[in-house]
């Protein structure tokens, strides 16, 4: 681990952090949708939780400053949080990083989170029934984001199966140009992170995958990606 990440005031007999991830949900989700890896970081050796919240009832702003009082009630038992979210977890837990450097957050994966908005949540919010379900950070995520610097503490983990999944005329029907994974492109799903990978799944079951459990563990333990991946320059 590197160092710097690591505060003072280990409680591990063995002088080491005290170290444990926390994992976010996407829109419209529970925490149920994250335990299955949650189970495969705990058996890679880390300690993990998953986190609720109403990602339907909040906005963006009000997710992130729940997130980020998790992440403060988390770290009184351990020392170093890392995070690891999919869809709008992932955006959350990016904020969390840059927005609170107070907190004693290690790495963050993000896990196909559309860090440049999201051309589908653009086209979903023509269909009023659908806005209303998914609640008002629908709109946030619909607006694309410009420039985001990236940061060798966050990589990032992008789908490729959607030209498979819906058909590429559909795809850009609803706004989703080149690589994606259904309802995320590649390129909004690498902005903001230093290390980069993708994997032949599409959106709803990246949690569920064994390749993208092993991504994320590889990540947090080594703050890189195992085997050959891109990385951001």
């Amino acid at each position: 681990m590197t160092e710097k990440l690591i505060p003072p005031g280990s409680t591990r007999p063995d002088g080491a952090p005290v170290e444990g991830v926390a994992l976010l949900h996407g829109l419209g989700r529970t925490r149920i949708g994250m335990q299955l890896l949650a189970h495969r970081l705990r058996r890679a050796g880390f300690d993990a939780t998953c986190v609720p919240y109403r990602s339907r009832r909040l906005s963006l702003g009000e997710a992130t400053e729940f997130a980020a009082r998790a992440v403060g009630r988390l770290a009184r038992r351990w020392d170093v949080v890392h995070l690891a979210g999919h869809s709008l977890g992932g955006v959350l837990a990016a904020a969390v990083l840059v927005e609170h450097p107070d907190l004693p957050v290690g790495r963050v994966v993000m896990i196909g989170s559309p860090m440049r908005g999201s051309a589908l949540a653009a086209w979903s919010l023509r269909i009023a029934p659908v806005r209303a379900v998914l609640g008002p950070v629908l709109a946030e995520l619909a607006r694309p984001k410009g420039p985001v610097k990236a940061s060798d503490r966050i990589g990032a983990i992008a789908g490729i199966a959607g030209n498979r999944a819906i058909g590429r005329a559909i795809g850009r029907e609803v706004g989703l140009v080149g690589p994606h994974d259904g309802k995320v492109t590649l390129r909004s799903a690498w902005a903001g992170a230093g290390h980069r990978a993708a994997v032949p799944v599409g959106h709803a079951m990246l949690p569920f995958s064994r390749e993208v459990a092993r991504l994320t563990a590889g990540f947090l333990k080594d703050g890189h990606f195992p085997g050959k991946v891109e990385k951001a320059a």
